[in-house]
């Protein structure tokens, strides 16, 4: 007898692992129980033990004591009984050629005709008519068959008797074709006939007819000598009216001298217009000459060569703060104004001081597009730093800048290496303007992490330590002391990070220290020069989307507050 395979295992270790492929195929699922486990002996005394049913394919490899290499197929719950029955610590198989399977247990032998692969395939479903199986599930086979039964039945029979019981007779009728009759066209003799019109019918030559101008008659209106008739009161009704009491006394003053006029105080100097004596406004015209032009004087000049003319256009060019110097001056009353202010930069080192150079002059032609004020920057190249001491002499002082390694990263420094903040002297200077000098200081911050704007907060607290830094809440006066504002306008921060694509801003209030009862510090974050610059530039949001005019109407609100509450700003001819 030949041997095929002859190998010995532990019989613990085989029966987990035919445990092992039970649990993998799913031992309480009918449709994935194994009927044959296969062993397949391995190099280096391993036997792989798989096993294979419908829905899974398995393998488990174990060690074993190899006597003769080769495969075999025993099935699963022979082989299981077998093991779980054992008392022997190990299992010997063996396999013959004429298909005949050994199991020694201890003394035990046990044998089994063994089935070759393709027969393996038809053991499955017969595993399901087994004993066990068929007692699990003869009851509810029953059920399910004596339900279907009688749901079969119930089907007959209402199909039975709903059935027509009378017949209904049929009778096959052969119809005829209709027949189609043909009508045959006419045929149209297509020759055309000649006409000949009638001679009423024909065309007869028009008579001309001349036409002549009307003659024109002169006519002469004569008056008539038939009289007009008309009935009116010899004595007509008068209104009764008293006349008004006249005197002829007239005050004399004590002093001779109160006859000389004098220039009114609130007019510019050297003004005139018309002709006659010289006033503080106009020159009052002579009635007593020949030339005189009477009332019309006064609005019309006689062409003199120190006229002026007294329009708005003209006369805003005499408010004007005197060149080389800073300052600032305004005329009028309450929001009716006119005036002119000198603006100037920061020059520091803490930051690119000089970013977004158009923001400035387009709020200088803004404004002087919509309102009477004038701005412009004919001082010193429009910068000065905090050492220079005529920076003192500016109504308000602009500061910006990026974050310091943005200014870095991109190149920005201009002016020597930056510092970490304000020298002794800066801040020195700095607390001697807002202080003393009633100086006003915009802060804008470019962007874009606060990195900058926290190092000039720091610089303001060292400087200012006993005025706080503040939300500037929405009814104060600055956002409604020109243009009424109910909160701050939007700026360029909306941009930050997002392109074109804008975002909510993270500002809602700025920021602001009083000094007494006048604002002197403006902290913004909300980066509004970005959104009054006039310059297209490729790395930053498209123009036309951060443009805003709400943040120009802003910004005049400043400029209008400084020159009414601030210092460095002449204000005689100005009422509240």
């Amino acid at each position: 007898m030949k041997i095929t395979v002859q190998f010995r295992a532990d019989s613990s270790e085989l029966l987990k692992a035919i445990q092992g492929l039970q649990s993998k195929a799913g031992a309480h699922n009918r449709l994935n129980q194994l009927s044959h486990v296969d062993f397949r002996t391995l190099e280096n005394n391993r036997v792989e033990i798989s096993a294979r049913n419908i829905l899974a394919d398995m393998k488990i490899l174990a060690d074993a004591e190899i006597v003769s290499s080769g495969s075999s197929k025993i099935p699963i719950l022979w082989f299981s009984d077998i093991i779980r029955q054992s008392d022997s610590e190990s299992i010997g198989i063996e396999s013959t050629a004429n298909n005949q399977i050994q199991v020694t247990c201890g003394n035990q032998v046990h044998t089994f005709n063994a089935i070759d692969q393709q027969s393996s395939a038809f053991i499955l479903p017969t595993n399901w008519l087994n004993k066990r199986n068929w007692k699990r599930t003869s009851p509810a086979f029953t059920i399910s068959f004596i339900v279907h039964a009688i749901f079969v039945i119930y089907i007959a029979l209402t199909i039975t008797t709903k059935l027509p019981t009378e017949s209904i007779s049929i009778e096959m009728v052969n119809v005829p074709l209709p027949t189609i009759r043909k009508i045959k066209k006419p045929i149209v003799n297509r020759v055309q006939r000649r006409v000949t019109l009638k001679p009423s019918l024909r065309k007869t030559p028009q008579p001309q007819v001349q036409i002549t101008a009307p003659t024109q008659v002169a006519e002469t209106a004569k008056l008539s000598t038939a009289p007009i008739h008309r009935n009116f009161s010899r004595n007509p009704e008068l209104p009764n009216r008293i006349p008004d009491p006249m005197s002829t006394t007239a005050k004399l003053p004590a002093n001779p001298r109160e006859y000389v006029l004098k220039r009114s105080s609130g007019s510019p100097t050297k003004v005139k217009s018309g002709s006659g004596i010289e006033t503080g406004r106009f020159r009052a015209q002579s009635q007593g000459r020949k030339d005189s032009k009477g009332i019309s004087s006064i609005i019309e000049t006689t062409g003199a060569t120190d006229s002026a003319d007294l329009s708005s256009s003209k006369f805003q060019d005499l408010i004007r703060v005197p060149d080389n110097q800073l300052g600032a001056i305004i005329v009028g009353q309450g929001k009716d104004v006119q005036g002119h202010i000198r603006l100037i930069r920061l020059k520091h080192s803490l930051s690119d001081w000089w970013q977004d150079p158009t923001a400035i002059p387009s709020f200088m032609t803004w404004l002087g597009d919509h309102t009477l004020l004038k701005a412009d920057m004919k001082f010193e190249g429009g910068a000065l730093p905090l050492t220079d001491r005529k920076i003192l002499d500016a109504p308000i002082i602009f500061m910006t800048g990026h974050d310091k390694d943005i200014t870095v990263g991109r190149n920005m420094v201009k002016g020597g290496p930056l510092t970490d903040g304000f020298s002794s002297e800066e801040r020195a200077a700095l607390r001697e303007y807002l202080v003393e000098r009633g100086g006003m200081l915009y802060f804008d911050d470019c962007g874009f992490n606060g990195l900058f704007a926290r190092q000039v907060e720091f610089e303001l607290s060292q400087i200012l330590p006993e005025y706080p830094l503040k939300h500037i809440q929405y009814n104060h006066e600055i956002y409604k002391v020109y243009y009424e504002l109910s909160v701050p306008p939007n700026g360029g921060d909306v941009y930050w990070g997002s392109e074109n694509k804008p975002r909510a801003s993270k500002f809602r209030f700025h920021k602001g220290i009083t000094i007494g009862r006048r604002l002197a510090v403006v902290y913004n974050r909300k980066d509004y020069m970005c959104a009054m610059e006039t310059a297209e530039i490729s790395s930053r949001t498209m123009l036309r989307m951060r443009r805003s005019a709400d943040v120009h109407r802003f910004m005049t609100n400043l400029l209008f507050y400084t020159m009414k509450y601030g210092g460095n700003v002449d204000r005689s001819q100005y009422k509240n």
